[in-house]
């Protein structure tokens, strides 16, 4: 054997040799928020979900790494979500933060001294009002701290003040507590705002002591287990208080693994998360439910989106779900349903909505929906018989009788001012224009195509509900198909 060959052999075994001494070591990869599988992130262990693993060789570039001064802690995708939602949420005005008070109040304030607050502000234990302002003011803060990557303190001291003082006015809250400051019919409102404030600084501010002894201790107070009651299924109204549960999770993460695990588990074995899957109605059959094509039909055989309207128009509920998305159970398609329900109907510029289908007392003026952006163009719903029709300009909609669906759902005083209007109304809105808020039959008789009864002050009967019979709202010599 040649010199070259035994030569070629010793080195081969040599690189051979190295490789398996220098053999690297495979750990698994952190994944990043957008790749989060909604499913795999459900049980969290009581370490952090993002720690290495502890048996690592101590000479591993992680560990060089772990111990070398300028390391910086991997972070948890879920805590990175959920401030991520804190920064895109835009579900209040900045007016507060826009006044000139406010930029007065940021040059004069001093840290470790109260908070001189606009005088907006500062009746905010004897005005609901003025209560929620303030909540809203403090989270915006913390917005803009988290958007500035922290480089501005004082926002962040603000906010931690805010926080001490009403934590010092709420010392003595207890559990289920069902009033606060004299809020007694209101603070049930007034808890979606503060505890979105208080989760906000738990995930974003700095102080530890005000996150676990102030905002943990007051989160865990006022809001209940969403796994409470939750052997059972849950009425539409329900769904209010099953997403504004997800704070008491948010903060369990942090503080209370074990509670977050066993509440989470319990939701999602429960009969609870059907009630955020909403069943597609695909057959032709008019029954309460949504159908394929985007209507939706209100018992008894009423075309309505009266529930959509009110879960819109909730407190933060859109901050809620999202926040269901990355650390409660999951929010089937609830969120989705109703984004493209309104997605059809409203017009981006247009605060004016069909009347007829959005409560029973002929309102028309739309409230702040999610800041739900409508989009132009032609919408049809052919199993109501409406149809939506929207420019950069104008917006009107057109509806017929359809067979076995009520013109419209009695008003709440019974007086059935709006049932002939209901279904004639043919009103062109324009931007930049306003119209009156409500349309009662007074309005409705002078709009143009309207057919109206031959004396206005003649009573329109209204059946009982003890008299309701199959087609009782249906019209007669209706084409079918």
């Amino acid at each position: 054997m040649g010199k070259g060959i035994i030569a070629t052999i010793i080195v081969c075994l040599c690189i051979v040799a190295l490789a398996v001494v220098l053999k690297p070591t495979v750990y698994p990869e952190v994944p990043s928020p957008s790749r989060i599988n909604p499913l795999s992130r459900r049980s969290i262990s009581d370490s952090n979900a993002t720690n290495l693993p502890t048996n690592l060789p101590t000479n591993s570039p992680e560990n060089l790494l772990k111990n070398s001064p300028t390391h910086l802690p991997i972070p948890d995708p879920i805590v990175s979500n959920v401030k991520q939602i804190i920064v895109a949420d835009n579900s209040s005005t900045k007016q507060n933060l826009e006044s000139k008070e406010f930029k007065e109040l940021l040059s004069q304030y001093k840290p470790n001294s109260p908070v001189q607050l606009p005088n907006t502000l500062k009746n905010w234990q004897e005005s609901d009002y003025d209560f929620q302002n303030l909540c809203d003011f403090g989270y915006q803060l913390l917005q803009l701290y988290e958007e500035t990557n922290h480089t501005n303190e004082i926002y962040e001291a603000i906010a931690a003040a805010l926080i001490q003082e009403i934590g010092e006015a709420l010392k003595d809250y207890q559990s289920d507590s069902k009033e606060a400051f004299g809020f007694s019919g209101v603070w049930i409102y007034m808890i979606t705002y503060l505890a979105k404030f208080l989760i906000a600084y738990e995930y974003i501010g700095n102080n530890e002591n005000i996150k676990h002894s102030i905002c943990h201790s007051l989160l865990t107070k006022m809001v209940s287990s969403i796994s409470k009651g939750a052997d059972s299924e849950v009425g539409m109204q329900n769904v209010l208080s099953l997403h504004f549960g997800v704070i008491r999770l948010s903060t369990n993460y942090l503080y209370d693994k074990p509670s977050y695990n066993n509440e989470l588990d319990q939701i999602n074995q429960s009969k609870t998360i059907s009630s955020l899957n909403i069943p597609i109605n695909n057959s032709d059959e008019i029954e309460e439910g949504v159908y394929r094509d985007g209507s939706s039909i209100k018992s008894p055989n009423v075309a309505s989106y009266e529930y959509f309207a009110r879960l819109f128009t909730y407190p933060n509920y859109i901050f809620y779900s999202n926040m269901c998305q990355v650390i409660g159970p999951e929010t089937g398609n609830l969120p989705t349903i109703i984004e493209t329900i309104f997605r059809k109907i409203l017009h981006p510029q247009i605060n004016y909505v069909p009347f007829g289908l959005f409560d029973m007392d002929g309102s028309i003026r739309k409230s702040n929906w999610w800041n739900g952006q409508g989009e132009i163009g032609v919408f049809i719903f052919p199993l109501i018989g409406l149809g939506v029709f929207k420019n950069n300009e104008v917006m009107f909609s057109v509806r017929v009788q359809r067979p076995n669906i009520a013109a419209c759902m009695i008003d709440s005083e019974g007086t059935g001012d709006c049932i002939l209007g209901s279904i004639q109304l043919r009103r062109i809105y324009q931007i930049n224009r306003t119209y009156p808020t409500e349309l009662k039959w007074n309005q409705l008789s002078k709009e143009p195509g309207i057919i109206s009864v031959i004396y206005e002050e003649s009573p329109i009967y209204i059946k009982n509900q003890s008299e309701f019979q199959e087609n009782t709202y249906s019209c007669s010599n209706v084409d079918q198909n």
